[in-house]
C-alpha cells in the first residue's frame, strides 16, 4: 500500500516540490530515530479536522515539523549532547541509503507555516 501527501500555498503551489520533499515522506527518519516513518505518516493523516482547513493544514505541517526536527538532532547536535551539552563529539552519521537525508529535513523544517494553505494525503 503506497502513501502520498501534499501541501500547497494559497496560489496551488506545491510546498514540497519548491521546499525539495518527497512525496511519500520518505527519508525523514531512520532505525535510530525516534519517530519512524510511520510515526510521521500517522500524525500527517491524524490531525484533526477543523473547520478552517488552512489551519488544518498548519497543524499538519506543524506537528510534522517537530517529528522530523526530533529526528533531525540525533545527527545535528554533539553525540552526548543530552548528557553533556558542551560535547564536542562528532555527532552521527545517517545510514547511507536507508538513513535519514538530513538536507531534506532541513528542507522540511523551513518550510514556512504562513504559507501553508492546504494539506492531504493518504494510503
Amino acid at each position: 500500500m503506497g502513501f502520498s501527501w501534499w501541501c500547497e500555498d494559497k496560489d496551488g503551489k506545491d510546498l514540497f516540490e519548491e521546499f525539495g520533499v518527497n512525496s511519500q515522506a520518505m527519508g525523514l527518519t531512520d532505525d535510530g530515530c525516534a519517530q519512524s516513518q510511520s510515526d510521521i505518516r500517522s500524525a500527517w493523516t491524524g490531525v484533526p479536522y477543523k473547520e478552517k482547513l488552512e489551519e488544518a493544514a498548519r497543524d499538519a505541517v506543524a506537528a510534522v515539523q517537530s517529528m522530523v526536527a526530533e529526528n533531525l538532532r540525533r545527527y545535528t547536535g554533539g553525540l552526548h549532547s543530552d548528557e553533556c551539552p558542551t560535547c564536542t563529539c562528532a555527532p552521527r552519521q545517517p545510514k547511507g541509503v536507508f538513513g535519514i537525508d538530513v538536507e531534506q529535513a532541513k528542507r522540511l523544517l523551513s518550510i514556512p507555516l504562513n504559507r501553508v494553505h492546504r494539506a492531504g494525503g493518504g494510503y
